[in-house]
């Protein structure tokens, strides 16, 4: 198993490539994770503001359900950093 660091990471590469937010059905999909890795990571990646929740969250088990990922300031100035985002910040 990859370390929580490698998986965050995809995780935001995965969001940042998408252009769009994700469910946990296809995050867990795209990045071929884990319920539990996948979940400790999201809880990290949203605690420290890299990742945000939108759209309606349903509980379910203490867990939220049917909630989409979407990348955050943070998430999308860390993609930049990495050079992810091939979108310049000035159209020429």
């Amino acid at each position: 198993m990859e370390t929580l660091r490698a998986t965050a990471e995809r995780m935001l590469l995965v969001l940042e490539l998408t252009c769009r937010p994700l469910n946990w059905a296809e995050l867990s999909g795209a990045l071929g994770l884990d319920a539990d890795h996948g979940r400790q990571v999201c809880r990290w990646l949203t605690a420290n503001g890299y990742i945000i929740r939108v759209g309606d969250v349903v509980q379910v088990n203490d867990e939220a359900a049917d909630t989409a990922w979407s990348l955050a300031d943070k998430g999308r100035s860390w993609s930049k950093h990495r050079g992810v985002l091939g979108i310049p910040d000035r159209l020429q």
